[in-house]
């Protein structure tokens, strides 16, 4: 793990397949649990 200082972060971590009216993933994988991570930060 590195520590960068910066004024910008884009997290790419995937798993919200919902926002899509037609995906391959499953109708559990909301995103919820990466909205989470982002917030706790």
């Amino acid at each position: 793990m590195q520590t960068l200082n910066t004024d910008l972060v884009i997290v790419g971590a995937g798993g919200a397949g919902r926002v899509y009216r037609y995906n391959t993933n499953g109708s559990i994988v909301t995103g919820d649990g990466t909205v989470a991570k982002i917030w706790r930060w």
